[in-house]
């Protein structure tokens, strides 16, 4: 049987997770006329992408208000 996107998305996620994700933005825009499987899809095409090596991800945009650990 094939998975969704959706499917491969969220088993993705649930991997992350458990790695110790925390938090996770994504900037798509007016996505309003798009299905959740549409959306899926294109995630996995951005995480097919760094797999490659062809794009980076912004470890920290700066916006946390946390202090930062000291050791």
């Amino acid at each position: 049987m094939t998975k969704t996107a959706r499917e491969l998305l969220t088993a993705d996620f649930q991997a992350k997770k458990a790695s110790g994700l925390k938090d996770l933005k994504f900037f798509f825009g007016n996505v309003s006329d798009s299905t959740v499987e549409e959306v899926s899809a294109e995630v996995n095409k951005v995480y097919a992408e760094v797999a490659k090596g062809n794009v980076i991800i912004q470890k920290s945009w700066g916006d946390s208000n946390r202090k930062k650990a000291t050791a």
